[in-house]
């Protein structure tokens, strides 16, 4: 169960902290959003393209089996999304 948390009103009259504000807001009410932009900008990628960011780091909030199973219903089967998949379930191949 997650517990609400309540919204208090900005009174500093300061318009920037309103984005802030809303900034810590969504990030208390949707903590995993950052992937869910991260599976949306990976349905439009190519392979090659998802490949790069594994490789580079910056997919470190799936996990092997995620990223195998977005992969594997993304591309129709061949050698390029075999060869990626053994790459995704270890690094060394």
């Amino acid at each position: 169960l997650v517990t609400a948390r309540p919204i208090s009103s900005n009174d500093n009259g300061n318009a920037g902290d309103d984005d802030d504000d809303d900034d810590e807001l969504l990030a208390f009410y949707v903590p995993h959003r950052h992937k869910f932009r991260q599976l949306a900008d990976i349905l439009q990628m190519s392979m090659a393209e998802i490949m790069a960011r594994y490789n580079s780091g910056l997919l470190s909030e799936f996990s092997k089996d995620q990223l195998q199973g977005l992969i594997r219903a993304l591309f129709i089967d061949s050698e390029a999304r075999q060869r990626n998949l053994a790459i995704i379930a270890d690094p060394r191949v």
